[in-house]
């Protein structure tokens, strides 16, 4: 879809997405469409984003292991592929 036609407000905080991901929250965002291997910043999908403490690995629409922060961050990944995600209700989460 057209990263004009998402409807939700999205954040870009790359900090506050980590700290979500690491704390066990399941987290619905949007990366940038993948088109020849190219991240396409005008297009985007849909994904479910997620930490796997066995693994140390982020699914983010594609698994990226903690390990691999020394060839590229976590921010500088958030950048590189236009990942945005609808941030949580805290007022909601603290009921749960």
């Amino acid at each position: 879809m057209l990263n004009t036609e998402i409807k939700y407000k999205t954040s870009t905080d790359s900090n506050e997405l980590y700290r979500l991901l690491k704390e066990g929250n399941l987290i619905i965002g949007f990366i940038a469409l993948d088109i020849d291997g190219v991240p396409n910043m005008e297009y985007s999908k849909l994904v479910q984003m997620s930490y796997n403490k066995k693994w140390k690995s982020f699914d983010l629409g594609f698994t990226f292991f903690e390990s691999d922060f020394d060839k590229i961050g976590f921010e500088q990944l958030c950048l590189k592929y236009n990942l945005r995600f609808i941030p949580l209700n805290e007022d909601l989460i603290s009921l749960i």
